[in-house]
């Protein structure tokens, strides 16, 4: 029902003294809602502590969540963020963990994958994030989980394309906390997201405070991250709770704000209620606080993923013979959310390094190495090649590519892009010399060029001698220098003239500027 400002202070205040009784009689619950409540951790790699500082804190979560799911059945299940990187960042302190961890992950109780890394989606090529998922996708496949949803809570905002990728990767859902703008009102929390393509995708949108927004369940100083209401951390981000650290009342006061917040943007009678943040641990107590959030505010309460929860919505639409609310275009809104958009020009050192080394691979040294390969019938580098990609994937995490972290994680980004860029060198040199040697026998004692682009360039290269030459090269192909220079090739080096004005003209044989 529709409340004025006053009306939902006044809510929101009884709501935290008698929510059972306060919820019944306005009808803000009633039978036609089931909560889905997703245990989950946001895990940055890196941001305000370096990576090696970060996985110290990751091998306790994990030490903690493996004896909570194995100890506790009925604590149903948990999400690892999306992401395998930080699976393998906990694997390489604790490797004979790996058969525990897979277990979960085959039995559902860890949702783990389906991306690598969770990448910004706009300042990276977009062949990175095809790479990103082909390497989530495998490592997903070996520890035994399901391709499912693409969960992408963080980045700042999504290009209109992303429907259609995730589509070629069998993924037919999505979930989202950033990026919808005023289409949002229109839309609700689930909607059907088309690319130009055609192609589409189930879009959750996590309202009433993002992927925070049941973080803390009844924990005593939680911030609410529900909107309208103060934003940040109440504590140190880490293992929050204490036995006699939460209370079922404030759960319950929790849970009818959310569904206050909710309830009108999800018309299915489905709510998605995130429990937990960046950082978190799992809160043992959950399953008694559930049972009591079911039994006292009589609601339908499964402890789920994403994915169940998308299934959910789905059956409703399909049962009523309902059609979703469909979008197009890109989503770079900030109704909800901080877009974060002056993060595109944060410590242009760190995205100059990254395009070269992206470059350097994708125009270079793959191209190169394939048609080696296809040439004289040798390696054509894939391993050392994916081993590069690694390097340049793992600095693409929003906190890392967007330069918004301390300097010690960008200092780590540095030096992981260097080694990319200079394993990439070498190995498009490698591979262009293999080439040049099938097409000329006698290429080691003769300079050669290279044109890795799929059509003729025209360029100007400067020779041993410092003297800029002009050549012109077929696509895709290693030449001799002599083969492809044109016979006006030999320019002139520029040379300035002051004349009477004061003004300089530069002249370099066929241009003369002034």
């Amino acid at each position: 029902m529709a409340q004025g400002p006053r009306a939902r202070a006044t809510l929101a205040h009884a709501l935290r003294d008698k929510p059972h009784q306060l919820l019944a009689e306005h009808h803000v619950l009633s039978a036609r809602f089931t909560i889905h409540v997703v245990s989950h951790t946001h895990w940055d790699r890196a941001w305000y502590w370096t990576l090696e500082q970060t996985r110290v804190r990751l091998v306790d979560l994990m030490d903690g969540l493996l004896e909570l799911l194995e100890g506790e059945p009925r604590y149903r299940c948990f999400t690892l963020d999306g992401q395998t990187a930080m699976i393998d960042d906990y694997l390489a302190v604790r490797p004979e963990q790996e058969r525990r961890l897979a277990k979960l992950a085959r039995a559902g109780r860890l949702a783990v994958g389906p991306l690598f890394v969770l990448p910004d989606l706009f300042i990276p090529d977009g062949e990175s994030l095809v790479r990103n998922l082909q390497r989530g996708a495998a490592r997903t496949a070996q520890l035994g989980g399901a391709l499912e949803l693409a969960y992408l809570p963080d980045p700042f905002g999504h290009p209109e394309q992303l429907p259609q990728v995730l589509s070629a990767f069998g993924l037919d859902g999505l979930l989202v906390a950033r990026g919808l703008g005023d289409e949002g009102e229109r839309l609700g929390s689930d909607f059907i997201w088309r690319a130009p393509d055609g192609s589409s995708v189930h879009v959750t949108h996590a309202l009433g405070g993002g992927y925070c927004n049941l973080a803390g369940l009844g924990v005593a100083g939680e911030v609410d991250w529900g909107p309208r209401r103060g934003k940040g951390f109440a504590r140190p981000a880490g293992n929050w709770t204490a036995p006699g650290d939460h209370d079922e009342q404030r759960a319950l006061a929790r849970v009818a704000r959310r569904i206050e917040d909710m309830g009108a943007y999800c018309p299915h009678g489905q709510l998605l209620l995130m429990n937990g943040c960046d950082h978190r641990h799992p809160q043992p107590e959950l399953p008694r606080l559930l049972d009591t959030v079911a039994t006292k505010l009589g609601l339908r309460v499964a402890h789920d993923t994403p994915a169940s929860y998308q299934r959910a919505v789905r059956s409703v639409w399909q049962r009523a013979g309902a059609a979703p609310r469909a979008y197009r275009g890109e989503l770079r809104g900030g109704r909800y959310a901080n877009l974060l958009s002056g993060v595109l020009s944060a410590r242009v050192d760190i995205k100059l390094a990254h395009d070269r080394a992206e470059r350097e691979l994708l125009r270079w040294a793959e191209p190169l190495s394939a048609l080696a390969a296809a040439l004289d019938g040798g390696d054509d580098q894939r391993a050392q090649i994916a081993h590069a990609w690694r390097e340049v994937l793992l600095c693409q995490p929003h906190d890392d590519i967007c330069g918004c972290s301390v300097d010690g994680v960008h200092d780590d980004d540095h030096g992981r892009l260097r080694r990319a860029q200079q394993s990439a060198e070498l190995l498009a040199e490698r591979a262009a010399r293999r080439v040049a040697r099938v097409l000329d026998p006698g290429a080691d004692e003769r300079p050669q060029v290279v044109n890795p682009h799929p059509f003729r360039a025209r360029a100007l290269l400067r020779t041993a001698a410092q003297r800029p030459l002009l050549v012109e090269c077929p696509p895709l192909s290693v030449r001799p220098l002599d083969e492809v220079a044109l016979a006006s090739g030999a320019v002139a080096p520029p040379r300035a003239t002051r004349v009477g004005d004061g003004a300089v003209a530069v002249e370099n044989g066929a241009l003369s500027l002034s």
